[in-house]
């Protein structure tokens, strides 16, 4: 499986984490690099199913870099 896009409802999760540094912390916040690329990582650990760089390439990053 090959993903370049994040899953919806972990999209979800970042925006409610990052309106919930906003709420505790009016001046923090996570700019738009920072949620795609969490984003990224939680979705790659799910489809692949391991916390591993080699993995995650295999059903995503390797779209994006060739």
């Amino acid at each position: 499986m090959i993903f370049t896009q994040p899953l919806a409802f972990i999209t979800e999760f970042v925006e409610q984490l990052d309106q919930g540094i906003r709420e505790c912390a009016t001046n923090h916040k996570l700019s738009t690099i920072q949620r795609y690329w969490l984003s990224f990582c939680l979705t790659g650990i799910l489809l692949s199913n391991q916390v591993c760089w080699a993995g995650f390439e295999r059903v995503g990053l390797e779209t994006v870099l060739n």
